[in-house]
């Protein structure tokens, strides 16, 4: 029966290399999470803006029909 013992030595093979990938995940995260933020604060804006422009049309409307009466 073999039995396999991890020892210092042969836990990071290449530290360089983790390291780097590492930080391209972080710098991924950082870009992409810059952008999903800007694209959620847009379309907070312009769903504010098109849901105060209706309610300012829908009182419009219903003064105008109010006066006509």
């Amino acid at each position: 029966m073999r039995h396999i013992t991890i020892s210092g030595h042969h836990v990071a093979h290449r530290p360089v290399t983790a390291a780097l990938c590492i930080l391209t995940g972080l710098i991924a995260v950082i870009v992409v999470g810059d952008t999903l933020t800007l694209l959620a604060i847009a379309l907070a804006i312009v769903t504010t803006a098109w849901w105060t422009l209706s309610e300012v049309a829908h009182r419009v409307e219903s003064v105008g029909s109010r006066a006509n009466h």
